[in-house]
């Protein structure tokens, strides 16, 4: 198997401390990810456009897409799980 090495899309920067967690929305328009520095971050997956960018309080383990991809959810270290209306960035709940 030489050079099957896939061809790269687009590359999605935006965690210089590294990223704990990616999820693509089930019809795979966008890409989340978050990292360990609470930083979560959504794209369009074709362009690489930035939607939504977000701090959250701490680090952030998982994220989530909903089945109908207009919600995200994220698992923080704090112990709380955030669900956020997508593109707005907000807040929607809080589960602890």
């Amino acid at each position: 198997m030489e050079n099957d090495t896939p061809k790269q899309r687009v590359r999605l920067k935006g965690f210089p401390e590294g990223v704990s967690s990616v999820a693509i929305s089930p019809a795979g328009r966008r890409v989340a990810a978050a990292g360990g520095d609470g930083r979560v971050v959504v794209w369009e997956s074709g362009s690489g456009a930035e939607v939504v960018a977000w701090k959250m309080p701490g680090a952030v383990y998982r994220v989530a897409f909903a089945p109908d991809s207009r919600q995200l959810a994220t698992a923080n270290a704090n112990g709380t799980v955030y669900l956020f209306a997508l593109p707005q960035s907000e807040q929607t709940a809080t589960s602890k």
